[in-house]
């Protein structure tokens, strides 16, 4: 077991988060801190070690994502909310790297740019601007097989950067938003041009606040939503996790295409994804009255 009184401290620090849902009417308001919430620990509240790895839904072209081609390229828009870190990048990524050269990726173009020459690493801004754009990667260059699709080219919709807006982190770095998980609602940036919709990730890779961490536990659930800004996640997103689980959110959307050349799979891909670190709440409930002391009532 974990030294309880750091865990005490660390949990009343959560606590000045506001609640990222607004649950039921005797359940915390979402305008309330919850620092005056009561949560039941339990031995319920512990399982074994688990693996899921969950889609919900139909994945629609994300299902690509999953795939294991020969070569990812792309470029990648990437934000996170805690750090507040962006990183805006061209990428290449051959599984066998013995059979694409240099040489060979200095023939890739994008919107007409050899994306991966020195200059366009440093920074010049090129790679920022195509979000928000249809973009051109051209491969033709690399002399594409008659044993393949006879297409060397691919246009796609690269989105606008995506930003998750709720939950929401405090302005002072550190804390992480501590969530219900009942009706569970999401909100980002909606780009109305992107017609792949959004895709959202849940991850659970064994961290807990109370007790001992799962080393061997790995959840993912999967789904994709209308990119309109808004989503609540369906309870079977959070199957398989723990009160109090330290849990990643990570959404991304993008467009992405295949091309076969000399007989490598070559997957193209523009994406844009944040994420944002949180704790997973099952059991709270809202205590009666104001006077009680500030902080948690811990209850096994």
């Amino acid at each position: 077991m974990k030294n309880i009184i750091k865990t005490l401290q660390l949990l009343s620090f959560l606590f000045v988060a506001v609640s990222c849902v607004k649950p039921e009417a005797e359940m915390i308001s979402m305008n309330e801190d919850i620092e005056d919430a009561e949560i039941i620990i339990s031995e319920s509240s512990y399982m074994k070690d688990r693996n899921i790895a969950a889609f919900h839904g139909l994945p629609g072209k994300y299902k690509a994502i999953f795939d294991n081609p020969d070569v990812r390229l792309g470029i990648s828009s990437s934000h996170n909310s805690q750090s507040g870190g962006e990183s805006v990048l061209a990428f290449c990524d051959p599984k066998d790297k013995s059979r694409l050269n240099k040489a060979q990726m200095n023939k890739i173009l994008i919107n007409g740019k050899n994306v991966f020459s020195p200059s366009t690493k440093s920074g010049d801004g090129s790679i920022a601007e195509m979000f928000g754009e249809n973009v051109s990667f051209d491969l033709s260059g690399m002399n594409p097989s008659t044993k393949g699709s006879g297409k060397g080219s691919v246009q796609l919709y690269s989105p606008a950067p995506l930003r998750i807006s709720f939950p929401a982190v405090s302005s002072e770095g550190g804390r992480y938003p501590v969530c219900y998980d009942q009706s569970f609602t999401v909100r980002w940036n909606a780009d109305t041009k992107n017609k792949n919709g959004v895709l959202v990730v849940v991850k659970w890779n064994g961290a807990v606040l109370f007790g001992y961490d799962y080393t061997s536990t790995y959840v993912v659930h999967s789904k994709t939503f209308p990119d309109n800004g808004s989503a609540v996640l369906p309870a079977s997103m959070f199957e398989g996790i723990p009160d109090t689980a330290f849990c990643s959110l990570i959404l991304l959307r993008g467009d992405v295409e295949s091309i076969n050349i000399d007989d490598l799979d070559y997957q193209v891909l523009a994406e844009t994804h944040d994420m944002l670190d949180f704790v997973l709440i099952s059991n709270i409930i809202k205590l009666y009255g104001r006077d009680v002391p500030t902080g948690p009532t811990i209850k096994s």
